[in-house]
């Protein structure tokens, strides 16, 4: 899934799925190796999302509770 977005992140930290909640809210989530990942979001809800390799998404989770997603980092602004 290729995308013609550009995206320039200035901070970022490995991040693991788990009860933790990710302080602070990253601007968006990469992966090493491709799956999926369930969030928790600002309100709570949790929603599971595939996740590619190597490419930002811009999801802003306030918690990864599962992954199968491998490599997984925050980026930031």
């Amino acid at each position: 899934m290729a995308s013609n977005n550009t995206f320039s992140a200035l901070r970022w930290k490995a991040i693991t799925a788990g009860a933790a909640a990710i302080e602070p809210v990253p601007v968006a989530i990469w992966a090493d190796v491709a799956g999926n990942i369930t969030c928790v979001g600002d309100d709570g809800v949790s929603v599971s999302f595939t996740i590619p390799a190597g490419q930002p998404i811009s999801l802003q989770p306030h918690k990864i509770t599962a992954a199968t997603a491998t490599g997984l980092r925050a980026l930031y602004n």
